[in-house]
């Protein structure tokens, strides 16, 4: 549920010239430092998301959407196979519902697709958003980036239909 009221919200299927606006979100969203990581990880995660990147990902089986609100990209999520890529909110949108109401897009599409276990690897500081939403966590874990770093993970799960 968005806890915000936004009058021109639209959550949409991605398209390819939205990749400069979600690397715009991402990038901010990841230079929000959490607390503890050390600076280099996050130098590490905002070089592998260019808006060349983006478009690379937009591949054949991958899914994604925007969260729009007045027509600029707020938000955005990915879905490959049974996988959630990512959910990703700028910053000034941060605690509003957009990141909730992308994953249930996300879920939604993975159901229509007959998925039945949806599986993410998460930060450690994303496990309770996605705990809250009935994701368990499988294992801790460690996610090799770009230029040698490995970042902490928590891989999780969720059984969506029965």
């Amino acid at each position: 549920m968005i806890s915000k009221t936004y009058k021109n919200l639209v959550i949409r299927a991605v398209r390819l010239e939205d990749a400069e606006a979600i690397s715009r979100v991402q990038n901010a969203a990841v230079r929000r430092i959490p607390e503890g990581s050390p600076t280099k990880d996050v130098a590490a995660w905002s070089g592998a998301s260019s808006p060349a990147s983006v478009r690379r990902n937009m591949v054949h089986g991958v899914v994604g959407f925007v969260a729009e609100i007045d027509g600029e990209i707020a938000g955005f999520a990915v879905l490959a196979g049974n996988v959630v890529r990512i959910v990703c909110v700028h910053p000034d949108h941060s605690g509003s519902g957009l990141g909730s109401a992308l994953l249930a897009k996300v879920e939604q599409e993975a159901m229509r697709r007959g998925q039945h276990i949806l599986r993410l690897s998460a930060s450690p500081s994303a496990k309770p958003f996605y705990r809250s939403r009935g994701y368990n966590v499988v294992r801790e874990n460690t996610r090799q980036l770009p230029l040698d770093e490995c970042l902490p993970c928590v891989e999780m799960a969720k059984t969506i239909a029965s």
